[in-house]
């Protein structure tokens, strides 16, 4: 069985992608970039922009398992 998730937490797939689906009993999340959600833009500098990823990644995966400690 497959499900796919989103959340308008993270950065919105471009195209025909997905953030993330759910194959049986196996979680596949889809390459993240460091678009802020909220303000659509793209973060400047690799260490804000590697925190933005690792925050769109979180909320997707607090989407599907509903974890508020991650």
């Amino acid at each position: 069985m497959k499900n796919i998730i989103h959340t308008t937490k993270a950065s919105l797939p471009i195209g025909y992608y997905v953030q993330g689906i759910l194959l049986n009993k196996i979680f596949f999340i889809s390459v993240q970039i460091p678009i802020n959600p909220f303000i659509g833009l793209i973060t400047l500098g690799i260490n804000k922009q590697t925190f933005q990823v690792l925050e769109n990644i979180r909320y997707i995966l607090k989407k599907k398992f509903f974890i508020s400690k991650i």
